[in-house]
Parts: structure tokens; sequence; C-alpha cells
């Protein structure tokens, strides 16, 4: 019998968000009520869940070591890559932010990973666009993406504030 997994975090939150994220779990603890009987799985970076015609790869999650200590949920944001049976993929950067996305093609990251697991068909640009970092990290982030090098690309915001996150 198949059941549901949902994918949780350990601890999501940074100092500064505690109250925000008291209100959050509220709302959490509500949604989840409707998936009672479902998994509930704490990812990290190298996890795998299989699926009738499709494999989830977990590239990063909250759970994955960052080269600094996180200053907001963004840094800390889940990345997948769902690869299907007819061996078309689609990678998503979610929400995560400059130093997470470098920490991708960083060889000495913990969650690096090789040009093959990165190359997507499809793609679900970061929230923040290319504007998720610092100016030092633009190149990084431009390599990652030319890494990805997707035939369609989704975008979750307008192409100005992709540039400058304004």
């Amino acid at each position: 019998q198949d059941r549901s997994v949902i994918m949780t975090r350990c601890e999501f939150f940074t100092e500064d968000e505690r109250d925000e994220e008291l209100s959050r779990e509220k709302m959490w603890n509500s949604a989840i009520s409707f998936y009672s009987d479902s998994e509930r799985i704490c990812p990290s970076a190298g996890d795998r869940l299989t699926l009738e015609n499709a494999v989830i790869d977990i590239l990063a999650t909250a759970n994955d070591p960052c080269p600094e200590r996180p200053t907001n949920a963004n840094v800390i944001s889940t990345v997948l890559k769902i690869t299907f049976e007819n061996g078309r993929s689609f990678m998503v950067l979610g929400d995560a932010t400059g130093e997470r996305l470098t920490s991708l093609i960083d060889p000495e990251s913990e969650i690096y990973c090789t040009d093959e697991m990165l190359k997507s068909d499809i793609l679900q640009v970061a929230h923040h666009g290319l504007a998720v970092g610092r100016e030092l990290e633009y190149p990084s982030i431009t390599a990652l993406y030319e890494k990805i090098a997707p035939r369609i690309a989704f975008w979750a915001i307008n192409e100005k504030r992709f540039f400058t996150d304004k």
C-alpha cells in the first residue's frame, strides 16, 4: 500500500524568526493534520525518494551544513531534482540564495553536485533569481545556471527582479 510522505524539516528558522515560526508551526500542524497517516521524513542532501515513475534526488535541505550561520530561511531552502522514467528531469531551486546555490558547484562543499547531476531539462529558477547573493557570488551562480542548462525555465519573478531582487 502506498503511503504519502511529508518532507519536513528538523530546525528551519533562525533566532530572529522564532516568534514568526511559532505562528508558522500552528499552520504547519493544521496542514499536516490532513495527512495524519503519512510518513514524515527529515531529508538531507544525497537522500533519494522513488515514486512509481520518478526519482526525487534531494540536493540540499535545511539539515545540511551551511558555510555560514543561516541569516534567513532562504539560505537553507530545499533543492530537488526530479528524474522521470523517460529520462527527462526537472530541477527545483526553490528559494535558495547565493550561499546555498554556490555550494552546489563547490567541490569542497558537502552538498557538491557533479555536472551530470545538475544538468536538467526543466528548471524552476531560484525565487530571488541571480541577485540572490552578494555580487561576488554572481559568477558562481551564473555558472550553476549554465551547468543546469535547461531547455525550459519557470520564472517565479519578473526579469528585472531576477537581476536586481528589488
